[in-house]
């Protein structure tokens, strides 16, 4: 699921020349968002429920956005989500009695075909729950001013762009990394309706939506690569140790690659593509990943922690806690399909834009 759209996201992107790139998933429930930029970020430790968990995943955050998501009304302001409408009853538009949802409001806004759908989409239907929620909305306001339909659907679209760009926030500004400086990947059932309107709000100029996109997470599985890691604590002084790391880090990588092969796979098709130190301040807990192959650690990591807080650290000795090699073959090379079919030309639709109704092309 999740980790197969990273993958097939990286795939798409070598495709198309692109190297550093955030990953953007939004189904009908939720959206998921990572980075890649040429190796995945990985977490190595998780926390689900009262468990502390030990195991390297993607890095992957989730927030609740999606085209089924539920479009509220309730303590003075518009809310999209948590709740979903799920495939039964569905939008309002599958006219099985659904409630306003993210896709009734982009159908209402022109931003969707009614004609291009594989089951029947009421328009009328998501219109009398928008009039359902402006009902709402006005017998709540106490005689404040009316919006229009429009600039309500505007607003609940704005609301999920939002949310769905705070996610992608928290897997880079707050890791110390420049979205600005990466492209946007944009799959999964919805997340073309929404891919500008996110990347505007990141500063981000380049989005790439794959042909395959609504299949493009189950495209990525068949082209993940297979990836093992060596780790070893250390909790020593950087300075203690640093002419001892070449060897330790030549182990770690007999040991990753080795795991690797005793799968079955050559030798000849196993590289290493990352060798990492955990490295702190002393005193401290928490951890700052440096590439070892970056440069002298010392100075990675104080170009590391003045990227993320902003402020060099202080005079202190710097501490290895572990370190870590990632093996593993490269991303399988899974042939595109051709369509079968011959594309029509553009129509004239109407859309509604930040400055009203407009004309647009759209092709079927």
């Amino acid at each position: 699921g999740p980790a197969g759209g990273v993958a097939g996201a990286a795939e798409a992107a070598r495709r198309a020349g692109f190297e550093r790139i955030l990953t953007f998933d939004m189904g009908g429930t939720s959206t998921d968002v990572a980075r890649y930029d040429g190796d995945f970020d990985y977490n190595f430790e998780h926390r689900v429920g009262d468990a502390h968990l030990v195991a390297p995943a993607l890095a992957i955050e989730t927030v609740a956005a999606g085209g089924g998501s539920i479009c509220s009304y309730s303590g003075g302001r518009l809310r999209v989500g948590p709740e979903s409408a799920g495939a039964h009853p569905g939008p309002a538009c599958y006219g099985a009695g659904g409630p306003l949802t993210v896709t009734d409001a982009n159908l209402l806004l022109g931003r969707l075909d009614a004609t291009q759908f594989e089951i029947p989409v009421s328009i009328e239907a998501a219109q009398a729950a928008l009039d359902q929620l402006q009902r709402q909305m006005r017998d709540d306001r106490s005689g404040g001013a009316d919006a229009s339909d429009h600039e309500v659907l505007a607003g609940l679209i704005a609301i999920a762009d939002d949310r769905m760009a705070a996610a992608i926030r928290r897997v880079s500004l707050e890791r110390g990394v420049d979205p600005t400086q990466f492209a946007l990947v944009s799959f999964g059932g919805a997340g073309g309706q929404h891919a500008c309107g996110v990347a505007s709000r990141l500063g981000i100029d380049r989005v790439l939506i794959p042909t395959d996109a609504g299949l493009l997470s189950a495209r990525g599985l068949g082209a993940a690569a297979i990836e093992r890691f060596a780790e070893r604590q250390v909790l020593r002084l950087l300075s203690d140790i640093e002419e001892d790391l070449p060897t330790w880090f030549d182990e770690l990588a007999a040991q990753s690659k080795g795991a690797i092969v005793n799968e079955g796979v050559p030798a000849s098709l196993v590289a290493v593509r990352r060798r990492l130190l955990n490295l702190r301040l002393k005193g401290q807990e928490s951890t700052i990943v440096v590439d070892a192959d970056g440069g002298p650690p010392a100075e990675t990591f104080v170009d590391a922690y003045v990227s993320l807080y902003g402020h060099a650290p202080p005079s202190r000795p710097i501490e290895v806690e572990s370190m870590r090699v990632v093996a593993s073959t490269d991303l399988a090379d899974v042939p595109v399909g051709r369509s079968m079919t011959t594309a029509s030309g553009p129509q004239q639709r109407r859309v509604w834009a930040a400055d009203g109704w407009c004309e647009v092309d759209a092709w079927p």
